[in-house]
């Protein structure tokens, strides 16, 4: 097949896909904003603006360019499939490809930010989710409600959780210099990923990072050789108060780590905290264990996680699940968990079993190429 990946060419994500589809032998293509290098497929930078919510006629004149140069290059490159992935942003360029297969993909906080803020944005959506052939979606019962109110097929819907890479995210990426460097006197190490102060311009609560600072106090009072290291601070604000705090003892706060080098950072610890809550959207259930999650349990990483509505459901997590808010109740499953190395040994073994089982990258896009070789046999 002749895949068309639309989409930011540096992003981690977009490459993972090109590198699948080129490794099983597809001739892939990606459009994007900028031009990169990539062993696995041929770029086509095609120099549209910042696709995003910004104000309602440019980011119209935006989209509007990125589907006519995308309809061009589709058709000169005779393509059997178009992926846009998020909606909001590259739904409706991907549909106006007059290709085969139109695919869109949807996850994280695609139709909830931008459509909260943007009545173009919402205006392009419409247009786009009624002519995708294809939508991946999380686990999300309210993102499906939402593709049909928008319009979309009910067999357009597919429900498809990507996975991660299992030989990527593996027990065996631990890596003693880095708990030498974190714990050089021993001890135990818990990670947290992803606290960031703001998120694409709201302020950010679904990531609850107070709980998790207001916790670490109690956590070191009682367990004094734990170090923690909270993964993945986009704001310098964030970074200077944990790291110059005199009431943060043993916490070091790092700004975005390579995709490449995280699992060795996720496989060197002991325990990993995930804050993850997201209060702006009450019926967001979703069974879904998010990217994070499924990294650190790939790597046999023992997890403790907010109650986030759906996780108790979650038919496949074995993890420790703690009150989203109460610092009170982290610290205290927390300190249980840093207790007991059986423990955390035994879940850490059952979240490796888990996403081999059910969340293996590899064995979920086999499964998503063959239905696009049934769908363009259709």
């Amino acid at each position: 097949m002749i895949i068309c990946i639309l989409g930011d060419a540096h992003s981690t994500h977009r490459q993972r896909f090109a590198q699948f589809y080129a490794q099983a032998g597809h001739q892939v293509h990606m459009i994007s904003p900028q031009w990169v290098r990539l062993p696995s497929a041929q770029v086509h930078s095609v120099g549209w603006p910042h696709l995003g919510p910004l104000d309602g006629i440019r980011n119209l004149a935006a989209h509007l360019w990125l589907g006519v140069a995308t309809l061009r290059l589709a058709r000169h490159l005779n393509a059997d499939v178009v992926e846009g992935h998020y909606i909001s942003v590259t739904g409706l360029p991907a549909v106006l490809a007059a290709v085969p297969l139109r695919v869109l993909v949807t996850y994280g906080d695609d139709l909830v930010t931008d459509l909260e803020i943007n009545p173009i944005q919402r205006w392009m959506v419409h247009r786009a989710v009624p002519r995708a052939d294809l939508i991946f979606t999380e686990d999300y019962p309210s993102r499906i409600r939402q593709l049909l109110s928008l319009g979309a097929a009910s067999d357009s819907i597919v429900i498809h959780n990507w996975g991660t890479e299992i030989e990527r995210f593996h027990p065996d990426a631990r890596s003693q210099r880095l708990r030498q460097q974190f714990l050089p006197h021993g001890g135990s190490l818990v990670v947290s990923l992803r606290p960031v102060q703001r998120f694409r311009g709201f302020a950010s609560d679904q990531y609850d990072v107070q709980t998790l600072l207001e916790a670490i106090p109690q956590v070191i009072s009682t367990c004094p050789a734990t170090h923690f290291l909270l993964i993945g601070a986009e704001s310098r604000a964030i970074q200077d108060l944990v790291n110059g705090s005199a009431t943060l003892p043993s916490t070091t706060c790092v700004g975005r780590v390579p995709y490449y080098d995280l699992p060795a950072y996720l496989a060197s610890a002991d325990l990993l905290v995930d804050t993850y809550y997201p209060q702006r959207d009450k019926q967001a259930v979703s069974h879904n264990l998010g990217q994070g999650l499924m990294e650190a349990m790939s790597c046999g990483l023992a997890t403790l996680v907010a109650d986030r509505i759906g996780i108790q459901e979650a038919p496949h997590y074995p993890g420790a699940i703690y009150t989203a808010g109460d610092a009170d109740a982290l610290a205290c499953q927390a300190i249980e968990l840093l207790r007991d190395a059986p423990r955390r040994a035994t879940m850490g073994a059952l979240n490796r079993q888990v996403i081999e089982r059910h969340y293996n990258w590899h064995t979920n896009m086999q499964e998503a190429v063959k239905l696009y070789r049934n769908r363009l046999k259709q």
